[in-house]
């Protein structure tokens, strides 16, 4: 890893003690003005790594009463209950606090022992070509929430039939239940809500009408949206409500995760995204290395490595070994220090077929923890296990039975499914009995297994090397000490050099943004067998001088003893 020599020294004496004591001043400034500011409608638009988490306990130490912390994360929702989690607090995603109150409300259609089912669109799907003979897109009907759209009431009316619901309907039964009910709309001393950059119309409106009654916090960041074409969501709407006079803004300016390189290279890539005429309307904010938390790591870490490597494919893993060899030179006291403050020791990120490769070849590391994310960006299939699972709890539930026909088709498929649609008569009732007792057979099998399987706790442990492999969105929400970004060629990313596109320009943001102490961007010349694009333009829009060049091939990994 990099050393910084004695004439780079970033701060001495008495200059140094002095920029200290100012940061941390006005770091303790900006959150206090947010805390002690009676408005009841604020917005904060910062960076990554700028404090989002400190500040949720200060503002949460302060109240009494019942409150609410949002986030789309899994990981962050963990990280928060971990560390906000008591009486009076709740934590939890966007879409868990739905259910729970779809499970509170009355509703229609559905009783209290529906089950939440991410894939459900995917299965009313399958009913509308056989039923309908067309093929329907749900999941614009409840996002733009065109309620008058037929998409949406075949959906809900089938959803009705399964007792089940999705991520998108959870949320829009909820709305149209508090757009009728408004006194039924929960009340908290405070409610905080995370990542709004990335909501849509469905969620957008969701939280108008809880903020309604409660005092609420939006924090987020147009630089990091990322699920504009994932789930129709816009960083328009945290502009507007950044713009409002209904909200009272704030900043968040200084980065206590990133060192100095990274928090100057994310200004090189602005600066060009504007001259290219990109991120057009974004919230302009400041951005700033946090030097009392940050200043060691500046001085080991003070360049970005940018390793352009000739070849990588099974024959010829220069690319692995690489990653690998770095990974090995790591020290126990660095290990220990980043997984104390990270979610991993590495984070590799890049497109699959990269990762995939470099999984295979380091997973053979048994001393390491590899945690390689496959699902990331793969569309969701459905699996009969997830059928058998709901069956083990209701052998009669339609939505379970629904599942198991799915991956074992029946011939007479269409007709049952026109007997439920038009009758209302469970699946149950309708399966042939040869392949209902198939199935009953194997879940009476599956759950003798289950009741003799004994759960095993895993305990992390600070002094082993943790490895996250995963997407360029993936990684949205980690952190980690060392980061490997693989994948920067013209055709994977960006995919034109010549036109960048905004969502493209927030992921190479949110990638640099998850480095602790030091950053690898990782070009190479061919990729199994074949020649790949020319080196990113993000590359070129980073300043030369926060980079150390490395060149990747046969005779470097020889030099150091990694290629035998």
């Amino acid at each position: 890893m990099q050393d910084l020599n004695s004439k780079s020294t970033i701060l001495n004496g008495k200059t140094a003690q002095e920029k200290l004591r100012q940061q941390e001043e006005a770091r303790n400034h900006f959150t206090k003005a947010i805390i002690e500011s009676s408005a009841s409608k604020k917005i904060i638009v910062s960076g990554p790594g700028t404090g989002k988490t400190f500040l949720f306990h200060k503002v949460l130490k302060q109240k009494t009463g019942d409150c609410l912390v949002l986030t789309f994360i899994n990981n962050l929702a963990n990280k928060l209950n971990g560390d906000l989690g008591r009486e009076k607090i709740t934590v939890c995603t966007f879409h868990s606090f739905c259910k729970s109150l779809l499970h509170r409300i009355p509703r229609t259609g559905i009783n209290s022992n529906f089950t939440l089912y991410p894939k459900l669109s995917l299965l009313i799907k399958s009913d509308a070509l056989i039923l309908l003979r067309k093929e329907l897109d749900f999941r614009h009907s409840f996002t733009k929430l065109d309620r008058n759209s037929e998409e949406l009431k075949f959906f809900i009316k089938r959803s009705n039939y399964y007792n089940a619901v999705s991520f998108d309907d959870s949320v829009f039964r909820v709305i149209e239940y508090f757009e009728q009910n408004p006194d039924g709309i929960p009340k908290f001393d405070q409610i905080l809500v995370d990542e709004y950059q990335d909501f849509n119309l469905l969620e957008v409106t969701f939280i108008d009408l809880i903020g309604k009654q409660s005092p609420l916090l939006i924090v987020g960041d147009d630089d990091q949206a990322l699920y504009g074409q994932l789930k129709d969501a816009s960083s328009q709407y945290i502009r507007t409500k950044y713009r409002s006079d209904e909200y009272e803004h704030f900043e968040l300016p200084f980065c206590s995760r990133c060192t100095k390189v990274i928090v100057d290279a994310i200004q090189d890539i602005l600066i060009n995204a504007k001259s290219a005429n990109k991120l057009s309307g974004r919230v302009n904010k400041r951005y700033i290395c946090y030097l009392p938390e940050k200043l060691d790591d500046n001085r080991k870490y003070p360049k970005i490595l940018h390793a352009h490597c000739s070849i990588q494919s099974k024959q010829s893993p220069y690319l692995s070994r690489f990653i690998e060899q770095e990974i090995k030179r790591l020290e126990p006291e660095e290990i220990k220090k980043v997984n104390e403050k990270a979610d991993f020791t590495v984070l590799i990120t890049g497109p699959h077929h990269y990762l995939k490769q470099i999984n295979s070849h380091i997973e053979k590391n048994k001393e390491w923890q590899i945690d390689y994310r496959k699902q990331d960006n793969i569309p969701p299939t459905i699996s009969i296990s997830e059928g058998y699972k709901i069956l083990t709890e209701d052998m009669t539930s339609n939505l379970g039975w629904r599942i198991v026909l799915e991956c074992d088709r029946p011939n007479n498929l269409e007709e049952i499914l026109r007997k439920t649609h038009y009758n209302k008569t469970t699946l149950h009732d309708n399966i042939p009995q040869d392949l209902a007792q198939k199935h009953e057979a194997i879940i009476k099998l599956l759950e003798k297994v289950k009741q003799e399987e004994k759960t095993k706790n895993v305990v992390k442990d600070n002094q082993q090397i943790s490895v996250a492999l995963t997407t360029y969105v993936g990684c949205k929400g980690l952190s980690a000490g060392y980061v490997f970004a693989v994948g920067l060629n013209e055709g994977i990313l960006p995919k034109k050099n010549q036109s960048p596109t905004d969502i493209e320009i927030c992921q190479m943001i949110v990638i640099l943004t998850r480095t602790v102490k030091e950053c690898y961007l990782i070009s190479v010349d061919r990729f199994a067998g074949q020649k790949a694009g020319s080196q990113s333009v993000f590359l070129r829009w980073i300043n030369n001088g926060n980079f150390e060049e490395k060149s990747i091939n046969k005779n470097y990994l020889w030099d150091k003893q990694n290629l035998i």
